[in-house]
């Protein structure tokens, strides 16, 4: 009779992964569906180095017990039991290893003992080509240390197979992908994406640091690798929650894309050390382009002000600036803002096939992401075609609209202005009317969601080349009365007026924020010296 690890891998898992080993052509591939992405060597030194100075449950004469669930080449397990030989941390010690790829489990195997037999430890080693994602369940709550990079990517077809497998074998591979997810859904539900688009959206990374975390002891400690969105995207706020809730996140380090840590693949990552409790005082070092880090340890009421901001830590931009949230805790969010003063979010054209949707003359203009500048529309001359779209009720209306698509190396990231009635959006554009068509109340907000200190805090939580409205919304904005002379000088701009520097420093001060905390917010982004001046200045001379 079958076991329940054995029952689970032959339902669930074998059938997934035997497609895969036969089907992928070359290491590229394989690699692409199994989700390596192997941790640079002096990333693995930094954080061993870290997961050895929290240890605490050590005895005399005792075994220790390590793991790595996704084990890859074994670098981490032999860079972490270099630092136990050179540190005499203990003399006997068990190591497990699990893999679902022979050649690299069989690689690590051997790279271990040639350097275990280099050292006087006492050692037993015990490498298994298994399944992490099913393996773990016989041994939760069992090793003293587990160290890992879990793989990364989302469980989903992928298109390569499409021209090389017949129809059944594309079908057969389908189902066993979507038995292998229901299978992770079920097991790790708090690694569930909040949302998703269509049937696929499970995260092999996330359900790998479940995993990890779960293998260790009471007194146990995880050190892992991780893309850094992490802590800070919408789709893994229950997993961060739960990291929160039971563990205690002893320290955490940021890699910037730029480090090309990971090939030809453009993409930013962190490692943490984790153990079972709470969290008290974190340390954060976050590295720069050239290695170098800055780190700052978060008090506990800084990871208070963390855990009401979604447990979203802002590694990618702006940690030196979390006093900022603190003093932002008197604002409202967007959406809130937006809730009290007759506003409404909208989206009003899916440009799916937009041009079927088209003309070149009509009653509504369309308006479209790229048509779209700070203050500014300029429009194609494109329509809406009536006899094919029913427009909305709000194309009647003023409309505050920004661009969706926006990258990160761009200097500014939300660039947003006002339409006039008888426009209508795409979808390429967010988009915010008034349900009473108050344009001074679109010409406040204008000028509060295209400030430094707006986008300073969207930018945190911005994860990809979009500005979803579902970000924005949770932006803390200053509750901010009518102000005529605002007004005007948003007329103004709107006119193609020269006069976004008075603006900026108008917003700044409704927020509450002084000159130092301001200039701080502007070090985060690519500003000339010039501009930097002129702020100044006008900060000086501004009520």
């Amino acid at each position: 009779m079958l076991s329940v690890k054995e029952f689970k891998l032959s339902m669930f898992s074998n059938h997934y992964y035997r497609f895969i080993n036969d089907f992928a052509k070359t290491d590229y591939e394989s690699n692409k569906l199994l989700g390596k992405f192997y941790t640079d060597y002096n990333v693995a030194d930094e954080m061993i180095e870290r997961v050895v100075e929290s240890i605490t449950f050590l005895e005399e004469n005792k075994t220790v017990s390590i793991i790595d669930p996704f084990c890859g080449d074994g670098r981490l397990i032999i860079s972490l039991l270099k630092k136990i030989d050179s540190m005499n941390i203990c003399k006997k010690i068990h190591i497990v290893i699990w893999d679902v790829d022979n050649t690299a489990i069989q690689q690590a195997k051997k790279s271990i003992e040639i350097f275990l037999k280099q050292t006087t430890l006492e050692y037993d080693l015990s490498a298994e080509l298994t399944d992490a994602f099913v393996a773990y369940f016989d041994e939760v709550g069992k090793f003293d240390i587990c160290v890992t990079n879990p793989p990364w990517g989302l469980l989903k077809p992928q298109k390569l197979f499409n021209t090389r497998c017949s129809e059944d074998k594309l079908n057969e591979y389908r189902n066993s992908i979507a038995m292998y997810d229901d299978y992770m859904k079920q097991e790790f539900s708090v690694s569930l994406p909040t949302s998703k688009f269509g049937k696929w959206g499970t995260n092999i990374g996330r359900c790998g640091l479940e995993v990890a975390l779960r293998l260790i002891a009471p007194n146990g400690v995880c050190g892992f690798v991780s893309p850094a969105s992490l802590f800070n995207d919408q789709v893994s706020l229950t997993f961060r929650k739960w990291i929160f809730e039971n563990y205690n996140i002893n320290s955490i380090a940021y890699f910037p894309a730029e480090l090309k840590l990971y090939g030809s693949a453009d993409v930013s990552s962190i490692t943490a050390v984790v153990k079972v409790g709470t969290t008290q005082d974190l340390l954060v070092k976050v590295y720069d382009s050239e290695f170098n880090f800055t780190k700052r340890i978060f008090d506990n009421q800084e990871i208070q002000v963390i855990e009401d901001n979604d447990y979203s830590i802002p590694l990618e931009f702006g940690v030196e600036a979390m006093k900022l949230e603190t003093q932002l805790k008197k604002c409202i969010t967007l959406e809130e803002y937006c809730k009290h003063r007759n506003l409404a979010f909208v989206r009003e054209l899916d440009e799916t096939r937009v041009a079927e949707k088209l003309t070149d003359n009509g009653n509504i203009v369309f308006a479209k992401g790229y048509m779209v500048d700070r203050y500014s529309f300029s429009s194609e001359k494109l329509y809406l075609n009536e006899s094919i779209v029913q427009p909305p009720k709000s194309v009647e209306f003023h409309k505050l609209v920004w661009r969706d698509v926006s990258r990160n190396s761009q200097q500014r990231r939300i660039k947003a202005t006002i339409i006039n009635p008888k426009c209508i959006a795409g979808n390429s554009l967010g988009a915010i009317y008034s349900t009473v068509d108050d344009l001074n109340e679109l010409k406040i907000l204008l000028a509060i969601i295209n400030s430094y200190v707006f986008e300073f805090q969207a930018r945190r939580k911005l994860v990809s080349n979009h500005v979803p409205v579902g970000i924005l919304k949770k932006v803390k904005v200053p509750n901010a009365i009518q102000d005529d002379k605002l007004i005007q000088i948003v007329t103004s701009c709107l006119n193609g007026k020269e006069c976004q520097a008075v603006l900026e420093v108008k917003i700044a001060k409704l927020y509450g924020i002084d000159y130092d905390e301001y200039f701080e917010i502007l070090k985060f982004f690519s500003i000339s010296p010039q501009e930097i001046e002129e702020l100044k200045t006008t900060w000086k001379s501004t009520n």
